[in-house]
């Protein structure tokens, strides 16, 4: 490489729209995609009942392993990123090699809550949504994807989610450089990015970005609320 990764990092509240922004932005950097880090990867082991297991709290999450292999990636290095079964609340045996490139994504709900992570992170956008649409879409994405009840999804959404939405996530909102509308097309989220990329950080935009008029994407979040 001839020069280190630039990162961004998408915070939002769960079913705000943040992974599709992630992955929407990652096909428009470079080709191929730039990489992607969720944060769900990096969940630590749960011998808890289900029910009893709250992962919308920073304690959820590995920081440590989280910090050192952002820092790695950001120094040019290859990082093997765990993943993390949901059946077993526990980690899985396989992991996944990254090795960045000009940029690396890195998104998830608490992405802007510690500040080891911020220092890493070269851009940080917010993907802000309303209840009802967030609600929504992870009851979608749970049930069709995690085997949950209805009312499982309602009773953890009400009982840990929505709590520490406000507490920990919300917050965060305000050191993001940029805030979308998750409710909006993503496409138009992912052109605030890089509207900000160009006027603020013109060294990382470089031959790799995707021209403007490719992709158009389909409805799932964002156009600008706030640049700074």
């Amino acid at each position: 490489m001839t020069r280190r990764p630039h990162l961004i990092g998408i915070a939002g509240g769960s079913g705000s729209g943040k992974t599709t922004i992630a992955h929407h932005l990652a096909q428009r950097l470079t080709t191929p995609p730039a990489p992607v880090v969720p944060l769900d990867a990096y969940y630590r082991d749960r011998p808890e009942p289900r029910a009893a297991v709250n992962y919308d709290e920073p304690a959820a999450v590995d920081a440590a392993l989280l910090v050192a292999h952002l820092r790695d990636l950001a120094a040019g290095a290859t990082v093997d990123q765990p993943t993390y079964d949901f059946a077993r609340h526990a980690r899985s045996t396989v992991t996944r090699r990254i090795a960045p490139d000009h940029y690396v994504i890195v998104e998830g709900i608490l992405t802007l809550h510690w500040r080891s992570v911020r220092d890493v992170l070269g851009t940080t956008v917010f993907v802000a949504v309303d209840d009802d649409t967030a609600f929504s879409r992870r009851l979608a994405r749970d049930t069709r994807e995690r085997g949950r009840t209805s009312a499982s999804v309602r009773a953890q959404w009400d009982g840990t989610v929505r709590p520490m939405h406000a507490r920990y996530v919300e917050p965060t909102r305000a050191m993001a450089d940029v805030v979308v509308d998750g409710a909006e097309r993503s496409e138009i989220s992912v052109e605030a990015v890089l509207a900000h990329l160009r006027k603020h950080r013109p060294d990382t935009v470089d031959e790799n970005l995707r021209d403007t008029s490719a992709p158009t994407f389909p409805r799932a979040a964002t156009p600008l609320s706030r640049v700074r």
